[in-house]
């Protein structure tokens, strides 16, 4: 499996595979997990457990002091909200 490293604003990296990189720019743009899953072609549990996957590779013990790290995470975390309309 191939990753894509990318580049915190700290000079930090976090690696993530294609899929998840994909599906994180995706929440970053807005999109609903409905919208990233249909598109993907990939169950929407599927779409979750990768936002999961990405929470846990950039969740630190010093996260909020992560330029840029947060953010990320609250974005994601957004993306988890559960008044999201899943179907």
């Amino acid at each position: 499996m191939t990753g894509t490293v990318i580049k915190l604003l700290n000079a930090d990296t976090c690696a993530f595979s294609q899929v998840e990189a994909e599906v994180l720019r995706r929440v970053s743009e807005g999109d609903k997990i409905t919208s990233i899953s249909s598109e993907m072609g990939l169950a929407e549990p599927i779409v979750m457990e990768y936002i999961r996957s990405i929470l846990r590779k950039v969740r630190t013990r010093d996260a909020e002091r992560m330029t840029g790290l947060a953010d990320i995470k609250t974005l994601l975390e957004e993306g988890l909200s559960p008044e999201e309309d899943h179907g």
